[in-house]
Protein backbone atom coordinates (compact mmCIF):
# COMPACT_ATOMS: atom_id res chain seq x y z
CA UNK A 1 0.00 0.00 0.00
CA UNK A 2 1.46 3.35 -0.54
CA UNK A 3 -0.08 6.22 1.46
CA UNK A 4 0.15 9.67 -0.54
CA UNK A 5 1.46 12.51 2.29
CA UNK A 6 2.41 16.03 1.08
CA UNK A 7 6.06 15.43 1.89
CA UNK A 8 7.83 11.84 1.51
CA UNK A 9 8.21 11.41 5.20
CA UNK A 10 9.01 7.72 6.67
CA UNK A 11 5.41 5.82 6.69
CA UNK A 12 5.99 3.74 10.90
CA UNK A 13 5.59 0.32 11.59
CA UNK A 14 3.09 -1.14 14.13
CA UNK A 15 -0.40 -0.14 14.83
CA UNK A 16 -0.31 3.41 13.05
CA UNK A 17 0.80 1.15 9.82
CA UNK A 18 -2.51 -0.96 10.40
CA UNK A 19 -4.73 2.00 10.90
CA UNK A 20 -3.60 3.66 7.79
CA UNK A 21 -3.95 0.05 6.22
CA UNK A 22 -7.35 -0.10 7.54
CA UNK A 23 -8.48 3.28 6.55
CA UNK A 24 -7.15 2.64 2.56
CA UNK A 25 -9.47 -0.30 3.12
CA UNK A 26 -12.09 1.70 4.08
CA UNK A 27 -12.04 4.42 1.61
CA UNK A 28 -11.91 1.34 -1.09
CA UNK A 29 -15.37 0.28 0.35
CA UNK A 30 -16.90 3.58 0.39
CA UNK A 31 -15.89 3.80 -3.56
CA UNK A 32 -17.49 0.63 -4.31
CA UNK A 33 -20.83 1.40 -2.42
CA UNK A 34 -21.46 3.96 -5.21
CA UNK A 35 -23.00 7.09 -5.14
CA UNK A 36 -25.59 6.94 -2.17
CA UNK A 37 -24.57 7.52 0.90
CA UNK A 38 -25.09 6.16 4.30
CA UNK A 39 -25.69 8.13 6.90
CA UNK A 40 -24.94 5.77 9.12
CA UNK A 41 -21.36 5.22 7.77
CA UNK A 42 -20.96 8.92 7.51
CA UNK A 43 -21.39 9.65 11.01
CA UNK A 44 -18.91 6.88 11.93
CA UNK A 45 -16.36 8.21 9.56
CA UNK A 46 -16.88 11.78 11.42
CA UNK A 47 -16.10 10.49 14.54
CA UNK A 48 -13.27 8.52 13.77
CA UNK A 49 -12.57 11.11 11.70
CA UNK A 50 -12.44 13.60 15.10
CA UNK A 51 -10.69 10.63 16.99
CA UNK A 52 -7.42 10.50 14.58
CA UNK A 53 -7.25 14.17 14.67
CA UNK A 54 -6.81 14.07 18.54
CA UNK A 55 -4.27 10.94 18.60
CA UNK A 56 -2.47 13.21 16.02
CA UNK A 57 -2.65 16.38 18.08
CA UNK A 58 -1.32 14.41 21.29
CA UNK A 59 1.45 13.11 18.77
CA UNK A 60 2.23 16.86 17.98
CA UNK A 61 2.36 17.78 21.42
CA UNK A 62 5.16 14.75 22.40
CA UNK A 63 6.77 15.79 19.41
CA UNK A 64 7.30 19.31 20.47
CA UNK A 65 8.10 18.59 23.75
CA UNK A 66 11.44 15.87 23.12
CA UNK A 67 12.49 17.66 20.03
CA UNK A 68 12.04 14.95 18.17
CA UNK A 69 10.89 16.52 14.88
CA UNK A 70 14.89 16.70 14.01
CA UNK A 71 15.07 12.59 13.58
CA UNK A 72 12.83 13.36 9.93
CA UNK A 73 14.93 16.27 8.90
CA UNK A 74 12.57 18.85 10.26
CA UNK A 75 13.99 22.13 11.83
CA UNK A 76 11.03 22.46 13.93
CA UNK A 77 7.34 20.76 14.80
CA UNK A 78 5.53 23.29 12.67
CA UNK A 79 7.67 22.28 9.98
CA UNK A 80 6.57 18.80 10.82
CA UNK A 81 3.32 19.53 10.53
CA UNK A 82 3.06 21.75 7.32
CA UNK A 83 5.05 18.88 5.43
CA UNK A 84 2.32 16.32 6.54
CA UNK A 85 -0.23 18.52 5.67
CA UNK A 86 0.06 21.11 2.82
CA UNK A 87 -0.96 23.99 5.54
CA UNK A 88 0.27 26.91 5.76
CA UNK A 89 2.63 28.07 8.54
CA UNK A 90 0.79 30.30 10.42
CA UNK A 91 -1.87 27.19 10.44
CA UNK A 92 1.11 24.85 11.57
CA UNK A 93 1.98 26.66 14.37
CA UNK A 94 -1.77 26.85 15.74
CA UNK A 95 -2.03 23.19 15.14
CA UNK A 96 1.37 23.12 17.74
CA UNK A 97 -0.27 25.29 20.31
CA UNK A 98 -3.37 24.05 19.74
CA UNK A 99 -2.15 20.63 20.92
CA UNK A 100 -0.28 21.86 23.56
CA UNK A 101 -3.40 22.99 25.05
CA UNK A 102 -5.12 19.76 24.71
CA UNK A 103 -1.90 17.70 26.05
CA UNK A 104 -1.63 20.39 29.12
CA UNK A 105 -4.81 22.38 30.99
CA UNK A 106 -7.38 21.13 28.40
CA UNK A 107 -6.42 17.46 28.48
CA UNK A 108 -9.73 16.41 29.44
CA UNK A 109 -10.96 18.30 25.86
CA UNK A 110 -8.03 15.98 24.48
CA UNK A 111 -9.34 13.16 25.70
CA UNK A 112 -12.65 13.58 24.50
CA UNK A 113 -11.74 14.26 20.83
CA UNK A 114 -9.93 11.18 20.70
CA UNK A 115 -13.36 9.68 21.74
CA UNK A 116 -14.78 11.17 19.18
CA UNK A 117 -17.13 13.18 21.12
CA UNK A 118 -16.19 16.09 20.22
CA UNK A 119 -15.07 18.01 17.55
CA UNK A 120 -11.20 19.98 17.05
CA UNK A 121 -13.61 22.79 16.16
CA UNK A 122 -14.40 22.98 20.23
CA UNK A 123 -11.48 22.42 21.01
CA UNK A 124 -10.51 25.49 19.34
CA UNK A 125 -13.63 27.63 20.69
CA UNK A 126 -13.24 26.49 24.49
CA UNK A 127 -8.93 27.32 23.74
CA UNK A 128 -10.42 31.03 22.41
CA UNK A 129 -12.98 31.01 25.35
CA UNK A 130 -10.32 30.58 28.35
CA UNK A 131 -7.58 32.88 26.04
CA UNK A 132 -5.80 35.47 28.93
CA UNK A 133 -7.33 33.39 31.96
CA UNK A 134 -5.10 32.25 34.34
CA UNK A 135 -4.39 28.00 33.27
CA UNK A 136 -4.48 27.21 37.27
CA UNK A 137 -8.36 28.25 36.83
CA UNK A 138 -8.88 26.89 33.98
CA UNK A 139 -7.40 23.21 35.03
CA UNK A 140 -10.32 23.81 38.33
CA UNK A 141 -12.77 24.74 35.89
CA UNK A 142 -11.94 22.09 32.74
CA UNK A 143 -14.35 19.09 33.79
CA UNK A 144 -17.23 22.11 34.10
CA UNK A 145 -16.02 24.09 31.03
CA UNK A 146 -15.97 20.04 28.87
CA UNK A 147 -19.48 19.43 30.04
CA UNK A 148 -20.48 22.60 28.15
CA UNK A 149 -18.36 21.92 25.41
CA UNK A 150 -20.39 18.76 25.00
CA UNK A 151 -23.91 20.30 25.23
CA UNK A 152 -22.80 23.60 22.62
CA UNK A 153 -22.16 24.81 19.56
CA UNK A 154 -18.46 25.42 18.73
CA UNK A 155 -19.98 28.99 17.06
CA UNK A 156 -21.20 30.04 20.34
CA UNK A 157 -19.49 28.17 22.92
CA UNK A 158 -16.61 30.48 23.35
CA UNK A 159 -19.85 33.54 24.14
CA UNK A 160 -21.34 30.90 26.23
CA UNK A 161 -18.03 30.75 28.62
CA UNK A 162 -17.87 33.90 29.48
CA UNK A 163 -21.88 34.09 29.99
CA UNK A 164 -21.44 31.04 31.93
CA UNK A 165 -18.67 31.54 33.64
CA UNK A 166 -20.20 32.37 37.36
CA UNK A 167 -22.32 28.96 37.12
CA UNK A 168 -18.81 26.79 35.50
CA UNK A 169 -16.98 28.55 38.44
CA UNK A 170 -16.80 31.71 40.87
CA UNK A 171 -12.99 31.69 39.97
CA UNK A 172 -13.57 31.36 36.31
CA UNK A 173 -15.94 34.48 36.52
CA UNK A 174 -13.49 36.27 38.55
CA UNK A 175 -10.55 35.51 36.06
CA UNK A 176 -13.36 36.63 33.25
CA UNK A 177 -14.23 39.80 34.97
CA UNK A 178 -10.40 40.80 35.12
CA UNK A 179 -9.98 40.11 31.63
CA UNK A 180 -12.69 41.71 30.74
CA UNK A 181 -11.71 44.87 32.77
CA UNK A 182 -7.99 44.79 31.46
CA UNK A 183 -9.62 45.18 27.76
CA UNK A 184 -11.93 47.97 28.43
CA UNK A 185 -10.11 51.59 27.46
CA UNK A 186 -10.19 54.02 24.31
CA UNK A 187 -7.84 55.65 22.45
CA UNK A 188 -8.30 58.57 19.83
CA UNK A 189 -5.63 59.38 16.85
CA UNK A 190 -5.46 62.42 15.22
CA UNK A 191 -4.52 62.23 11.49
CA UNK A 192 -3.38 65.17 9.46
CA UNK A 193 -6.18 66.37 8.19
CA UNK A 194 -7.58 67.02 11.74
CA UNK A 195 -9.87 64.23 11.84
CA UNK A 196 -9.57 61.57 13.97
CA UNK A 197 -9.73 58.17 14.63
CA UNK A 198 -12.02 56.70 18.31
CA UNK A 199 -11.22 52.89 18.84
CA UNK A 200 -11.68 51.00 21.58
CA UNK A 201 -13.67 48.69 24.60
CA UNK A 202 -16.61 49.79 26.65
CA UNK A 203 -17.69 48.11 29.61
CA UNK A 204 -21.30 46.87 29.31
CA UNK A 205 -22.74 49.35 31.59
CA UNK A 206 -21.00 51.91 29.43
CA UNK A 207 -22.40 50.28 25.62
CA UNK A 208 -25.58 50.25 26.94
CA UNK A 209 -25.85 54.06 28.49
CA UNK A 210 -24.13 55.38 25.01
CA UNK A 211 -26.36 52.85 22.75
CA UNK A 212 -29.68 54.00 24.24
CA UNK A 213 -28.48 57.97 24.02
CA UNK A 214 -27.03 57.85 20.84
CA UNK A 215 -29.84 56.07 19.48
CA UNK A 216 -32.59 58.41 21.25
CA UNK A 217 -30.92 61.56 19.62
CA UNK A 218 -29.92 59.73 16.09
CA UNK A 219 -33.58 58.50 15.64
CA UNK A 220 -35.11 61.59 16.79
CA UNK A 221 -33.32 64.26 15.25
CA UNK A 222 -34.15 61.72 11.79
CA UNK A 223 -36.15 64.34 9.37
CA UNK A 224 -37.36 64.08 6.28
CA UNK A 225 -34.96 64.42 3.39
CA UNK A 226 -32.11 63.50 5.58
CA UNK A 227 -29.39 61.91 3.50
CA UNK A 228 -26.69 61.19 5.94
CA UNK A 229 -25.42 57.87 6.53
CA UNK A 230 -26.06 55.95 9.96
CA UNK A 231 -22.35 56.03 11.14
CA UNK A 232 -22.40 60.06 10.81
CA UNK A 233 -26.04 60.16 12.56
CA UNK A 234 -24.61 58.49 15.50
CA UNK A 235 -21.14 60.82 15.13
CA UNK A 236 -23.74 63.61 15.04
CA UNK A 237 -25.27 62.33 18.00
CA UNK A 238 -21.92 62.05 19.81
CA UNK A 239 -21.34 66.06 19.29
CA UNK A 240 -24.92 66.34 20.56
CA UNK A 241 -24.05 64.65 23.13
CA UNK A 242 -20.67 66.51 23.93
CA UNK A 243 -21.88 69.62 23.73
CA UNK A 244 -24.86 69.03 26.13
CA UNK A 245 -22.37 68.35 28.46
CA UNK A 246 -20.05 71.29 28.23
CA UNK A 247 -23.04 73.92 28.35
CA UNK A 248 -25.05 72.83 30.83
CA UNK A 249 -24.40 75.35 33.72
CA UNK A 250 -24.98 72.60 36.42
CA UNK A 251 -22.27 70.20 35.16
CA UNK A 252 -19.11 70.43 37.45
CA UNK A 253 -16.89 69.88 33.99
CA UNK A 254 -12.93 69.09 34.96
CA UNK A 255 -10.98 72.38 34.80
CA UNK A 256 -7.75 73.17 33.09
CA UNK A 257 -5.71 75.94 33.52
CA UNK A 258 -8.60 77.54 35.90
CA UNK A 259 -10.49 77.12 32.15
CA UNK A 260 -13.88 74.69 32.21
CA UNK A 261 -13.14 71.57 29.28
CA UNK A 262 -14.01 74.32 25.99
CA UNK A 263 -12.96 74.07 22.35
CA UNK A 264 -10.69 76.74 21.71
CA UNK A 265 -10.46 78.33 18.19
CA UNK A 266 -7.94 81.14 16.71
CA UNK A 267 -8.94 83.34 14.18
CA UNK A 268 -7.01 86.96 13.39
CA UNK A 269 -9.59 90.05 13.19
CA UNK A 270 -9.43 89.86 9.75
CA UNK A 271 -11.15 86.11 9.82
CA UNK A 272 -13.77 87.30 12.54
CA UNK A 273 -14.90 90.20 10.24
CA UNK A 274 -15.25 88.00 7.21
CA UNK A 275 -12.45 89.70 5.31
CA UNK A 276 -11.50 87.61 1.60
CA UNK A 277 -8.30 85.96 1.89
CA UNK A 278 -7.90 85.88 5.97
CA UNK A 279 -6.26 83.10 7.10
CA UNK A 280 -8.46 80.11 8.09
CA UNK A 281 -9.39 80.04 11.80
CA UNK A 282 -8.37 76.77 13.57
CA UNK A 283 -9.35 74.58 16.44
CA UNK A 284 -6.16 74.51 19.12
CA UNK A 285 -5.10 70.84 19.26
CA UNK A 286 -6.21 69.34 16.30
CA UNK A 287 -3.35 69.64 14.75
CA UNK A 288 -4.20 70.84 11.28
CA UNK A 289 -7.99 71.41 12.23
CA UNK A 290 -8.97 74.33 10.01
CA UNK A 291 -11.94 75.78 9.84
CA UNK A 292 -14.42 76.64 6.85
CA UNK A 293 -15.93 80.49 7.33
CA UNK A 294 -19.27 78.63 7.70
CA UNK A 295 -17.75 76.44 10.24
CA UNK A 296 -16.32 79.31 12.12
CA UNK A 297 -19.66 81.36 11.60
CA UNK A 298 -21.97 78.35 13.59
CA UNK A 299 -19.39 78.08 16.41
CA UNK A 300 -19.35 81.88 16.93
CA UNK A 301 -23.29 81.89 17.67
CA UNK A 302 -22.12 80.43 21.25
CA UNK A 303 -18.79 81.60 21.90
CA UNK A 304 -16.76 83.96 24.29
CA UNK A 305 -14.30 85.93 22.40
CA UNK A 306 -10.99 87.16 23.92
CA UNK A 307 -8.76 89.61 22.47
CA UNK A 308 -5.19 88.45 22.94
CA UNK A 309 -2.20 90.66 21.63
CA UNK A 310 0.95 88.13 20.58
CA UNK A 311 2.89 90.15 18.94
CA UNK A 312 5.55 91.83 21.78
CA UNK A 313 5.82 95.28 19.91
CA UNK A 314 2.33 95.98 20.04
CA UNK A 315 2.14 94.94 23.41
CA UNK A 316 4.11 92.41 25.95
CA UNK A 317 1.40 90.47 28.21
CA UNK A 318 2.48 90.58 31.57
CA UNK A 319 0.32 89.45 33.94
CA UNK A 320 3.13 88.59 37.20
CA UNK A 321 1.46 87.04 40.26
CA UNK A 322 3.54 87.02 44.11
CA UNK A 323 2.32 83.42 43.58
CA UNK A 324 2.98 80.13 40.96
CA UNK A 325 -0.63 79.76 40.27
CA UNK A 326 -1.38 80.36 36.55
CA UNK A 327 -4.76 82.43 36.21
CA UNK A 328 -7.35 81.15 33.39
CA UNK A 329 -6.83 83.50 30.88
CA UNK A 330 -3.14 83.52 30.95
CA UNK A 331 -3.78 79.63 30.28
CA UNK A 332 -5.52 81.07 27.38
CA UNK A 333 -2.96 82.86 25.99
CA UNK A 334 -0.61 79.92 26.44
CA UNK A 335 -3.09 77.44 24.73
CA UNK A 336 -3.52 79.97 21.48
CA UNK A 337 0.56 80.35 21.65
CA UNK A 338 1.94 77.19 22.03
CA UNK A 339 -0.99 75.45 20.58
CA UNK A 340 0.60 72.11 22.27
CA UNK A 341 3.62 70.41 24.65
CA UNK A 342 6.23 72.73 23.12
CA UNK A 343 8.70 69.40 23.20
CA UNK A 344 10.05 69.03 19.74
CA UNK A 345 8.30 66.21 18.19
CA UNK A 346 5.39 66.70 20.82
CA UNK A 347 1.80 67.62 19.40
CA UNK A 348 -0.14 66.54 23.10
CA UNK A 349 -2.81 68.72 22.96
CA UNK A 350 -3.25 71.88 25.45
CA UNK A 351 -5.94 69.69 27.64
CA UNK A 352 -3.18 67.68 28.34
CA UNK A 353 -0.40 70.10 29.00
CA UNK A 354 0.24 71.96 32.17
CA UNK A 355 2.10 75.70 32.62
CA UNK A 356 5.63 75.70 32.92
CA UNK A 357 8.13 78.26 34.86
CA UNK A 358 11.12 78.78 32.32
CA UNK A 359 12.69 80.37 35.38
CA UNK A 360 11.32 78.76 38.38
CA UNK A 361 8.95 80.54 40.30
CA UNK A 362 11.15 79.47 43.27
CA UNK A 363 14.28 80.92 42.23
CA UNK A 364 12.31 84.70 41.33
CA UNK A 365 10.79 83.64 37.92
CA UNK A 366 7.89 85.65 37.37
CA UNK A 367 4.48 84.26 36.77
CA UNK A 368 4.10 86.09 33.74
CA UNK A 369 3.32 85.07 29.55
CA UNK A 370 7.11 85.66 28.80
CA UNK A 371 8.07 83.27 31.28
CA UNK A 372 5.89 80.30 31.06
CA UNK A 373 5.31 77.75 28.48
CA UNK A 374 3.25 74.82 28.03
CA UNK A 375 4.50 71.33 28.66
CA UNK A 376 2.54 67.99 28.44
CA UNK A 377 2.44 65.79 31.84
CA UNK A 378 5.21 63.42 30.69
CA UNK A 379 7.99 65.88 29.72
CA UNK A 380 7.09 68.36 32.92
CA UNK A 381 7.38 65.05 34.68
CA UNK A 382 10.88 64.78 33.32
CA UNK A 383 12.07 68.59 33.45
CA UNK A 384 11.96 68.89 37.23
CA UNK A 385 11.70 65.01 38.51
CA UNK A 386 14.44 63.50 36.30
CA UNK A 387 16.01 67.10 35.48
CA UNK A 388 16.27 66.02 31.68
CA UNK A 389 17.00 68.09 28.77
CA UNK A 390 14.37 68.53 26.29
CA UNK A 391 14.54 70.35 22.79
CA UNK A 392 12.15 72.22 22.59
CA UNK A 393 9.89 74.37 19.35
CA UNK A 394 10.30 77.64 18.78
CA UNK A 395 6.40 78.70 19.44
CA UNK A 396 6.96 81.82 20.76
Amino acid sequence: MTVETHSPLPCPAGPVADLLESIEAVRRDVDLAGPDGDPRTCAALLQAAAAVEGLALRQVAAVEAFGTCTDVGKASTADLVQAATGCTVAAARCTVRLAGRLDGDLRPLGDLLVTGRLSRAHCQAVVHGVRGLDRQVIADSIEAISALALLTDPDTLATELRTRAEAISPELAVEARRRLEARIGLSLAQTPDGTGHLRGTLHPEVLALFQTVTDALVHGDRVQGDTRSAPRRRHDALLAVLRHAADCPGQALPTQGGNRAQVTIIATAATLTGLTGAQPAALVGTGHGLLTQAEFRRLLCDADISTIWLNPTIERLELSRSTPTVNRHQFRVLTTRDRHCIVTGCHRRPSQCQAHHVVHWANGGPTDINNLVLLCHAHHHDIHDRQRWLPCTNNR
